[in-house]
């Protein structure tokens, strides 16, 4: 089974998670990680004994880089089984979607930026449904999917 994963601003992709967990009635077996905007130093500490020693502004965001390149790198080992890994994350650009770039080279992971309810929804049902889809498969039509759902409600009743 492919693994998902959601990456995401605060928590962003813990709502998503709750409502597709509330319409499909099941658990969603998905892992996810927020990029919290205000990391606390306790948090550093846990993964990091010596990020209260440094001093420079760059070697502070170089351990809150690692610390959360750590997080992710455990939350898609955690859901690879063998079949690869999709990682949703919300917006391009952003340092979710930055943060899962990293791990296209060196793990089976596809990355699709820009999460929506519909999107996460139909993953979950393919994923299920479809366990001898491939992982290239599964990114390319939740992505479809992803990109179909989102529309101006106010053009489609004009045109009726």
């Amino acid at each position: 089974m492919i693994g998902l994963v959601i990456l995401t601003h605060e928590q962003i992709g813990a709502e998503l998670l709750k409502v597709a967990a509330l319409i499909r009635g099941d658990k969603t077996k998905c892992n996810f990680v927020p990029i919290e905007m205000n990391i606390k130093a306790d948090d550093l500490e846990k993964t990091t004994a010596d990020a209260l020693k440094e001093k420079t502004r760059d070697d502070l965001k170089e351990k809150i880089s690692a610390y959360l390149t750590e997080k992710i790198s455990a939350a898609v080992t955690a859901m690879d089984n063998g079949d690869g890994v999709l990682v949703l994350t919300d917006m391009l650009g952003g340092p979710p979607s930055e943060f899962s770039l990293s791990f296209l080279k060196d793990l089976k992971v596809k990355v699709i930026a820009g999460v929506n309810l519909p999107l996460l929804l139909h993953a979950l049902e393919l994923r299920d449904d479809s366990p001898k889809m491939t992982l290239e498969d599964l990114a390319d039509e939740v992505a479809k999917v992803g990109r179909e759902s989102i529309s101006v409600p106010s053009k489609l009743i004009k045109k009726r």
